[in-house]
């Protein structure tokens, strides 16, 4: 019941979208960055239809007649999650949908990937929403909310989404060297046992070292 009712409010939102020419300013959605990009958008919608995706909205090149790359918003149910519409960021409008059953499947279907920049979790639950931030294995987990962000806080993602951290003072880390400087010193004993110079400044002697 959840599922199908997000379903119904996210198309709602998807058929109000104003695509268009961005220098309009009511325009609410530009066109992707090249045809090149466009096409890699539509592949990622021709695979999840292909194996057993069902298309809401969408899927089609739009505005060719401009000679823009645009996409329409898409949106795409029972995406399975093994295919690379449910693993890889498409970089287009388009939405994968995959159902979950459960905050545990929820978590083990968010970690399954070679990725891990951020995630989302909304919940009326705290103890729901500390336990997925906790467990996914992301660099940043939103909760109830999505892109928020700060210069203070660090930005970067695990595996294959990078190493290390962007923004915060931990950013200040790549700017700077390590060094690491080893000095043996002779304990009293040994200093003590050695011959002294005879020779010193202006003539008096001092102790070798």
């Amino acid at each position: 019941m959840a599922h199908q009712e997000l379903l119904e409010h996210v198309t709602a939102h998807a058929d109000a979208i104003r695509l268009g020419d961005p220098l309009d300013p009511m325009t609410q959605f530009g066109a992707v960055i090249d045809h090149d990009s466009r096409d890699s958008v539509l592949a990622h919608v021709h695979e999840a239809l292909q194996t057993g995706g069902r298309l809401l909205r969408g899927g089609h090149a739009a505005r060719e007649d401009t000679g823009g790359a645009y996409v329409q918003p898409t949106i795409i149910d029972r995406v399975a999650n093994t295919t690379r519409p449910g693993q890889d960021e498409v970089f287009g409008p388009v939405l994968a949908v995959i159902e979950f059953d459960g905050p545990d499947q929820a978590i083990e279907l968010a970690n399954a990937s070679a990725y891990g920049l951020a995630a989302g979790v909304w919940t009326a639950s705290i103890d729901v929403a500390l336990t997925a931030a906790k467990r996914l294995r992301a660099g940043t987990v939103w909760i109830n909310n999505f892109d928020d962000s700060d210069i203070t806080t660090p930005w970067g993602g695990f595996k294959q989404s990078g190493i290390g951290r962007d923004k915060s003072l931990h950013a200040l880390d790549k700017y700077t060297e390590l060094k690491s400087t080893w000095i043996s010193i002779r304990s009293p004993e040994e200093t003590s046992s050695r011959p002294r110079s005879l020779a010193g400044s202006r003539g008096r002697p001092h102790p070798g070292v």
